[in-house]
């Protein structure tokens, strides 16, 4: 296996990982049909799958929460040190020496105990993880500013000697920083002690939303993500005292939230986490008050009949509430909107072509009136209304600026030739480009070639295969008009590639090579100096 893989996790991420591998923690590895599979032990056991192309890694997946986000794991770096080590050139031996278990199994306590004491103090990182994790004591506020002061230096441990972190370190900082909170915050929600996990999150909170970092991969709401996981945790577990003291905090942060980098987490937690019904009834009143706000931008009214919904299902209420008033505010687009996904999702197709009718005839953006358009076709399909369809069908065809040949070909299936001609002539006379393709599929050919006389030469091109049979002359005319006009231009290493593309195009057409060398004689004649032109006719003429 080619050792490039180590270029794939960043040196933390994979130092980690050989950690992993030494303390034999990779389990079950086993060559597959792709690559490789294993299992790796942590805290939890993940499942690591290793793709293969050609000796190199070409895809990893890892069962792991930070692999999810789109990361390399040390989980799958151990796997791949523990591929390096035995590379598989034989069958796999890790599975038949010595493990750990059975090293331990023949230890007594006192040389366990010795060891670990050993190992401890030289890994303070270990250390720390250890001691928090198994510690019987609480933690105070000393042990909180210590852990506060780690996620500040972090900064500085990634960025440079002012702090900013750039594109270059965003992502190694961002593990640094999840792995921070792993190692500290979860071993005290583990003890039950979610206050001062809590009190840790909001200062991480105030890190992510303050440190100076280039941040365009995303790097804030990653951590973000992680810090709000967190929460839900905490808020599942906390008792109501607890949970009191922080909805405190939090409502306190609302007014602050719109001036955050990633103040949505607030509102998210303020509106979703909290599910006690003291907490619920006040955001119901205040989203009351704000749906029935004269003045409310649409969008805003969107996302609070959605809230409103949602807190009366968590206060386990009826929602007839909601319904009436959505029924009676059905004039407003917004409602019918919402009344039009409910009646999608009941598969109401009645109701749905009312309100979608509804709402095309009040809409004046031409983007959203062809979208709305198009829902009413399906809708009219599904019904069986295929006059509705028909006409439906016509006035988006018509209506738009350039309407696809394919919707075209559809609404010309729907009428007989008679009644087809002047929907045609109306489509014609709004657009050329639209009349060229449809003077083509219906073999139209005088009014196309006239078409194409008024259009750049280069439009011609799809249709010579076809025309020149019986328009030889006309498309020569087109075609040799356009080489003087390239004649009179600035001579150019640019330009007389066109003036080939097109002497080999006019060549090809029917009369078109008598017509070619006669043209080439006259310009080998009437520039003698230009050398790049002179090279580029005697190339064409002997191709030709």
């Amino acid at each position: 296996m080619k050792e490039t893989w180590k270029y794939l996790f960043s040196p933390q991420v994979l130092s980690r990982g050989e950690d992993y591998y030494f303390a034999d923690q990779v389990r079950n590895l086993d060559r597959t049909d792709y690559g490789y599979s294993a299992e790796v032990r942590g805290e939890n056991t993940y499942e690591v799958d290793i793709y293969m192309n050609d000796g190199e890694v070409d895809e990893m997946d890892c069962t792991c929460p930070y692999a999810a986000k789109g990361y390399n794991c040390k989980h799958m770096a151990a796997v791949l040190f523990a591929l390096e080590d035995s590379d598989f050139t034989e069958d796999i031996e890790i599975q038949n020496r010595e493990t750990v278990d059975d090293i331990l199994a023949r230890l007594d306590a006192e040389t366990i105990l010795a060891e670990l004491k050993s190992i401890l103090e030289q890994d303070r990182q270990l250390c720390d993880r250890f001691y928090n994790k198994y510690r019987l004591q609480p933690t105070d506020k000393n042990e909180i500013s210590r852990i506060n002061g780690i996620l500040d230096d972090l900064a500085y441990e990634y960025g440079d000697r002012s702090g900013f972190i750039d594109w270059y370190h965003g992502s190694d900082y961002v593990n640094g920083f999840l792995s921070c909170l792993d190692d500290y915050v979860r071993p005290m929600i583990d003890r039950g002690e979610y206050l001062s996990a809590f009190e840790v999150l909001k200062h991480a909170f105030y890190v992510v939303n303050t440190v100076e970092m280039d941040g365009s991969n995303g790097e804030h709401t990653d951590i973000a993500y992680y810090i709000e996981d967190l929460w839900s945790d905490i808020l599942q577990k906390a008792n109501p005292n607890e949970r009191d003291e922080m909805h405190e905090w939090v409502e306190g942060m609302m007014s602050k939230s719109r001036n955050l980098i990633v103040g949505d987490s607030i509102e998210d937690m303020y509106y979703s986490q909290f599910n006690d019904e003291k907490y619920l009834i006040p955001i119901l009143e205040e989203t009351k008050e704000r749906i029935n706000d004269p003045n409310i931008s649409a969008y805003i009214l969107k996302d609070k009949l959605t809230l409103f919904k949602s807190v009366l299902e968590r206060l386990h209420r009826p929602l007839e509430e909601y319904d009436q008033w959505l029924q009676d505010h059905r004039h407003i687009s917004t409602v019918k909107e919402i009344l039009l996904k409910e009646a999608e999702e009941r598969k109401d197709i009645n109701t749905c072509i009312i309100l979608s009718e509804e709402l095309l005839e009040a809409e004046e953006s031409p983007w959203r009136k062809n979208e709305l358009g198009r829902k009413l076709l399906r809708y009219y399909q599904e019904s069986g209304n295929h006059e509705k369809y028909r006409e439906t069908l016509k006035k988006l065809v018509l209506n738009e600026r350039m309407p696809s040949m394919e919707s075209i070909r559809t609404l010309r299936n729907l009428y007989n030739k008679e009644d087809w001609v002047p929907i045609r002539e109306e489509l014609v006379r709004k657009d050329r480009y639209v009349a060229k393709e449809i003077f083509f599929e219906e073999k139209m050919y005088d009014r196309l070639v006239n078409l194409l006389k008024q259009m750049p030469v280069s439009e011609a091109e799809p249709y010579l295969h076809v025309l020149q049979k019986d328009y030889a002359e006309d498309l020569l005319e087109m075609h040799i008009s356009y080489l003087y006009a390239l004649e009179e231009r600035h001579g150019s290493r640019t330009l007389y590639q066109e003036m080939e593309k097109y002497l080999h195009l006019t060549a090809s057409i029917p009369g078109g090579k008598k017509a070619v060398y006669s043209l080439m004689t006259q310009w080998q004649k009437k520039y003698p100096t230009r050398k790049a032109m002179q090279q580029m006719l005697i190339n064409v003429m002997r191709k030709l």
